[in-house]
């Protein structure tokens, strides 16, 4: 519709670029996969850009009970799960938003 409209077209895609593999210039080559017309090849410098730091610290497993799926307090969700507890990731993401819910009646969900 954009198209017919004569609108502009936006899309927005990530390339994974390290330090060692950068280059001055990338080229974009945009080709159509429905009609027979010229590829357009689009460079792009990259004189000026500025990466973001390649360390990502990564966060140490903690040694936690694992979290019963009760701790949802809602019946449908629980039946998604055909375990009755989450494995320690999950209950490492879920620990803060669970404990908060293991002591009440409030759910996360609700």
């Amino acid at each position: 519709l954009q198209v017919r409209n004569g609108e502009p077209q936006n899309l927005v895609f990530t390339v994974p670029v390290t330090s060692q593999q950068l280059t001055h210039n990338y080229q974009i080559r945009v080709a159509n996969d429905r009609f027979v017309v010229d590829d357009s090849i689009i460079a792009v410098s990259m004189h000026n850009c500025v990466l973001p730091s390649s360390h990502r610290p990564h966060t140490d497993l903690l040694d936690l009970d694992p979290l019963p799926v009760t701790v949802l307090k809602n019946k449908m969700f629980e039946s998604v799960y055909n375990f009755q507890y989450f494995n320690p990731i999950q209950t490492q993401v879920c620990d803060s938003q669970f404990t908060i819910c293991k002591d009440s009646d409030y759910s996360l969900f609700n």
